[in-house]
């Protein structure tokens, strides 16, 4: 297929990256082929990664998420930072050896944030290396906060608002699954795939936001809550897709419009 040439904002979650049942396991052999697919089907791209298991367990254990507590968890926060820059290391290493002109950018050193929500991003150096052909690559981090010292970015409001700021033609959030379903695949195999969410369906909504895909970004609860701050980049066009890139080929079926292609799109229309 042809490259898509419409800015795309892919968001590879922790699980697809990392073995979430593993503290501090990167599924390293997995890098290279979700590489090589992006290289295959995206022109312009950014690319946010979640950290998984290189990130949530020392967030977790210092009490990071809780912010700015007293010197004494300084260096917790540099040491988790640090574990975190090895899988962006890695991931992006992978990357560039498949063609792509992956380039790191930090969060911590562009955000300013209030209670957990962006309050400013800087985002010329982003748009300047992407109008030049650059790739930008960020992740989840720790960054400045008004209210609490610093506290968590998530890979998952970062896609969201790069999205609405850039103009998104489309936001893809990839993951180990296919999708969103009525709860944990992985634990229930009587879980249903949700072909479509509509924002609008508020009892879908409370019934997806109160399931217990919970790690200390909120996980599935905390990708709708942020894709619904930000309804209005899908009113304006943005489509915004859920699948899996455990498996090649996945994003190109999607891409391609392939009627077997499975995932979950999220849209926002009125209730009759």
């Amino acid at each position: 297929m042809e490259k898509q040439k419409d800015l795309t904002i892919i968001k590879l979650g922790g699980s697809l990256l990392t073995d979430k049942s593993t503290p501090y396991q990167m599924k390293s052999e997995k890098f290279r082929d979700i590489a090589r697919e992006i290289h295959e089907t995206l022109e312009k791209v950014i690319i946010i990664h979640g950290v998984g298991s290189l990130g949530h367990p020392p967030v977790k254990k210092y009490g990071l998420y809780k912010g700015y507590t007293g010197p004494e968890n300084l260096l917790n926060l540099a040491k988790t930072q640090s574990i975190v820059f090895e899988l962006r290391i890695e991931f992006v290493r992978a990357l560039q050896e498949e063609g792509i002109n992956a380039m790191i950018f930090l969060p911590s050193s562009q955000v300013i944030a209030e209670n957990m929500r962006i309050k400013e991003f800087f985002l010329e150096p982003v748009k300047k290396f992407l109008e030049i052909g650059m790739v930008p690559v960020l992740g989840g981090d720790m960054v400045i906060d008004e209210r609490m010292g610093f506290s968590v970015c998530s890979g998952d409001t970062l896609a969201v608002y790069l999205a609405d700021k850039l103009g998104a033609k489309r936001l893809i959030f990839a993951s180990d699954v296919d999708g969103i379903y009525t709860n944990d695949p992985k634990k229930d195999p009587e879980a249903r795939h949700i072909p479509e969410i509509n924002l609008n369906a508020v009892d879908l909504i409370a019934g997806i936001t109160g399931s217990n895909f919970i790690d200390v970004t909120k996980g599935m609860a905390g990708k709708i809550e942020a894709i619904e701050r930000y309804r209005g980049i899908i009113e304006k066009g943005t489509e915004v897709v859920f699948l899996s890139m455990l498996n090649y080929g996945n994003l190109k079926a999607y891409l391609s419009g392939n009627s077997e292609a499975k995932f979950t799109k999220i849209t926002v229309k009125r209730e009759k």
